[in-house]
């Protein structure tokens, strides 16, 4: 029943069943399965991943913006800032972050789409800690995103909500390539 809800099989009448393929039946919910396969990631996924984050980070804040929607984004912002350091922390607060963001877009699909690319991380998150160090500790981008959120400034959010996903994509590249290269020998 839970493959049938996720598009990876069809239940005919009668019982028989069809596998489908994936890439034309299947949701984001499949994306955690794909990315880690045998006990290695598929940086083909990785990447498709790292790039649906970049587009999503981006829309997300300029939706919010347009709904100047803040919550608790400088709460959030000062905890971060009063935890310069301690990455275990930033890490968690900048998925708290990004949940509020998601929250202030106010859209089921955005939701949705959060939680699929959120649960993906999740089972690679404790590897990246210390590769997502820049983008984890870059407060200053964070706290400029909220502003621009907090005054409705559409482009300068989406800016803002880039450079910070540039951050990370950018060191998760340099983990990827040298996957590749390790791979390739």
């Amino acid at each position: 029943r839970r493959l049938e809800q996720a598009g990876l099989v069809a239940v005919s009448q009668g019982g028989s069943t069809q596998v489908l393929d994936y890439k034309k039946s299947g949701g984001l919910e499949v994306l955690g399965a794909l990315v880690v396969r045998e006990g290695k990631i598929d940086t083909r996924v990785a990447r498709s991943i790292l790039e649906l984050r970049s587009t999503l980070g981006q829309e997300l804040a300029r939706t919010c913006a347009r709904k100047r929607a803040t919550g608790r984004l400088d709460e959030i912002v000062e905890a971060m800032k009063a935890k310069e350091g301690d990455l275990r922390a930033l890490q968690s607060l900048a998925l708290q972050f990004w949940e509020e963001v998601v929250r202030g877009a106010d859209g089921i699909a955005w939701q949705l789409a959060f939680n699929s690319m959120r649960a993906s991380y999740g089972l690679i998150q404790e590897h990246l800690l210390h590769v997502l160090a820049e983008e984890l500790q870059a407060t200053r981008e964070y706290a400029a995103l909220a502003r621009a959120i907090g005054r409705g400034e559409e482009d300068a959010a989406a800016r803002h909500a880039a450079a910070i996903v540039a951050l990370g994509a950018r060191a998760m590249e340099k983990v990827l390539g040298a996957l590749d290269r390790k791979e390739a020998r």
